[in-house]
């Protein structure tokens, strides 16, 4: 967005909305208002399973002021999201209809890891700036209200990710009931914490970790409390302050934690599950310190309004994220990463002589290449039947950043690479549109010729040409050796994607010269 142009942001949060508005000024973001107005959603979600129509009216009128700001600094961009509350509510189907009735305000409502990917964009770009967490390990986590994310990071790239249906406020409202029986209530906060003991190592790609990098919406007042101000980035809190300022108030009621502070007793209730869930998380690195970022999804998404060409970069890079994370996820179930690497290389080639012609984009690139590295991983629990085991697999899996309905695209490419025909009648596919159903067809024709031309899982092709002409698409490969296997794979093959794209297809060998 060029110069002087106005972008905002309101964030519908689990126990509160946020708004922001800022103007883009040489290259960067300066910040016209920021608010936010208390209202916990969450605790309705998380108790009752719904949010409460009185909520919904509120939600609705405070939109309303928020919006009426807007346009009184003129905003030329809005993007309005929600995340768990609104995710997990099962009225918020209702919820949203009446945002759009009484504000003309249409909600995105972000899935668990693509909130997630939004804030690690963020946090990476952060850390790219700090030369002892560049250089080393570190474990990340998201701790929000009603989710926590956490990520596994080494030199500049992510590695893993987890996402945790765990947050302070959803684990407040889980064992909240408890609290008043009890003057030991951060007992049960670790015994329930405790069960994530041996989840949470055993998902790690390496050994140890360096440091302990957290954001969430806690993470400014803990730092207050401790002593420690906040910095424009990333800040450094000791561990054992953290520890110190649990000892101090783990037998104190919300109401005693609030009077002692001077906080909110809303904000005091969620104190000490946050600082369990920090201390757990500590406990796995060997890091002294806490680096607390500041980053908020309401920041995130206002850097994509108004910095577009920067945020455009950092997506780029971010995919190379997800690849590294897909990797990790295959190396989980012991799979071939040559073969994988060949596949990528072949469905690229073939890929990108389709892109424009057939309006392919960078989204659908991301998608083949991830469905290209695993879509043998099913191997591991069945090899008879793996493509559909990879189907189940990659769906019960997370890729930061990636939608759940891309994963799915992902899943079904995987699921179709084989011989099964896609068809309308599959339950699988059932659920999807025509356009998606098509979209499916032709990455998943790709996949299956691509995966072809290494049907031996041993490097026989040296160099491919992908040449399109009419109606024909023509495959020369360069090759020394026997590739009687790889024509016969891929002839088998082809017909899915001679449909879905109604072109020819045909494979050309040429021998490569013997070398002197």
């Amino acid at each position: 967005m060029s110069d002087g142009k106005v972008g905002a942001v309101i964030n519908i949060s689990s126990n509160a909305l946020f708004l922001i508005i800022g103007e883009c000024k040489a290259g960067k973001i300066k910040i016209l208002e920021s608010l936010e107005y208390p209202l916990s959603i969450g605790r309705d979600t998380f108790n009752t399973g719904r949010v409460s129509q009185e909520k919904i009216e509120k939600t609705c009128k405070i939109i309303k002021g928020f919006k009426k700001l807007t346009r009184e600094y003129k905003v030329a961009s809005l993007r309005t999201v929600a995340t768990t509350a609104v995710r997990e509510a099962i009225n918020r189907d209702y919820l949203l209809d009446q945002i759009v009735g009484k504000t003309r305000t249409k909600v995105r409502v972000l899935d668990d890891s693509e909130e997630k990917g939004i804030i690690y964009r963020e946090m990476l770009s952060e850390m790219s700036r700090n030369e002892e967490l560049q250089k080393n390990k570190a474990l990340i986590a998201y701790i929000g209200t009603g989710s926590l994310g956490v990520a596994w990071y080494k030199r500049g790239r992510l590695y893993s990710t987890q996402n945790i249906k765990l947050g302070s406020l959803k684990l407040t409202e889980l064992l909240g009931e408890l609290q008043s029986k009890t003057n030991r209530f951060h007992q049960i906060v670790e015994d329930y914490l405790s069960s994530f003991k041996e989840m949470i190592p055993k998902s790690s790609p390496f050994g140890k970790i360096d440091h302990f990098v957290v954001c969430g919406q806690e993470i400014e007042i803990i730092a207050s409390l401790c002593a420690t101000s906040a910095g424009t980035e990333i800040t450094q809190i000791p561990i054992a302050k953290l520890d110190e300022l649990y000892d101090n108030l783990k037998s104190k009621t919300p109401s005693e934690v609030a009077q002692m502070y001077g906080i909110d007793e809303e904000v005091a209730e969620i104190l000490l599950p946050s600082l369990g869930i920090y201390r757990l998380l500590a406990s796995f690195t060997r890091s002294k310190y806490i680096y607390a970022s500041r980053v908020t999804l309401q920041d995130a998404l206002l850097k994509e309004i108004l910095l577009t060409r920067e945020a455009k970069k950092r997506l780029e890079s971010f995919r190379e994220d997800i690849i590294q994370c897909a990797r990790t996820l295959g190396k989980r179930f012991f799979f071939d990463e040559e073969h994988g690497n060949r596949v990528v290389r072949n469905a690229m080639a073939i890929f990108q002589k389709l892109k424009t012609p057939y309006g392919l984009d960078e989204n659908d690139a991301l998608i083949l290449k991830v469905a290209s590295l695993v879509h043998d991983i099913g191997k591991y629990v069945n090899f008879t039947e793996h493509y559909r085991r990879s189907y189940e697999l990659i769906r019960g899996s997370n890729l930061p950043g990636v939608s759940q309905a891309d994963l799915e695209t992902i899943a079904l490419i995987s699921l179709f690479h084989s011989n099964l025909v896609p068809s309308e009648s599959d339950p699988a596919l059932g659920l999807l549109s025509m356009e998606q159903r098509v979209r499916v067809s032709k990455l998943a024709g790709i996949l299956r010729l691509a995966d072809a031309l290494d049907r031996s899982h041993s490097e026989k092709i040296d160099v491919m040409k992908v040449r399109m002409k009419d109606n024909e698409i023509s495959l020369t490969i360069h090759s020394r050796e026997d590739i009687l296997l790889e024509e016969w794979a891929f002839n088998s093959k082809a017909r899915l994607f001679e449909e879905a794209f109604g072109l020819k297809v045909n494979l050309k060998k040429k021998v490569n010269p013997v070398e002197s």
